[in-house]
């Protein structure tokens, strides 16, 4: 209970913060997904950016920073490898996203509901990237005996050899 009570804690501290990138964060998205394509993509003018991916880099960042058990050393290396991942499971939902539209320019437009869908998986990644980028990589610090047994055996054994 006390992680959680840290987790919101450090939240509400890198909100704002996780705020003012948004822009920045959503136009590095986009540059990296058109210089993929070969496109040049401009996001629509006056359109104020996406915050929910931002804020997860915020979310993850807080739920690192709440986790004193694991080392400092530990927690900065996850905050780096984890907000890049994170970054690259954006990149790669927008890919998918936009290989969707282009399905659908060739074939047509889907029915309402395989549309409505195909969104909803598409946010799948953003909402549970975090939380399981933090127990890939530092979970095993902060969970009890009974959930250590569910994480992967190499983590058991890295911490073992301590």
């Amino acid at each position: 209970m006390k992680w959680f009570l840290r987790v919101v804690l450090w939240s509400v501290v890198l909100a704002y913060p996780s705020t003012l990138i948004a822009g920045a964060y959503q136009r590095g998205l986009i540059a990296v997904v058109a210089f993929t394509l070969g496109y040049h993509i401009r996001p629509q003018a006056g359109l104020a950016p996406d915050l929910g991916a931002s804020n997860m880099l915020g979310v993850y960042a807080a739920m690192c920073l709440a986790s004193t058990a694991a080392p400092g050393r530990a927690r900065a290396l996850a905050i780096a490898l984890g907000l890049l991942a994170m970054a690259g499971i954006e990149c790669a939902t927008g890919l998918i996203a936009i290989g969707g539209d282009i399905i659908q320019e060739a074939r047509g437009e889907w029915p309402s509901w395989a549309q409505k869908a195909f969104e909803a998986l598409l946010s799948v990644p953003r909402f549970s990237s975090g939380p399981a980028m933090w127990l890939a990589l530092l979970g095993h610090h902060e969970l009890s005996p009974a959930w250590q047994a569910i994480l992967p055996s190499w983590k058991r054994s890295s911490r073992a050899k301590r």
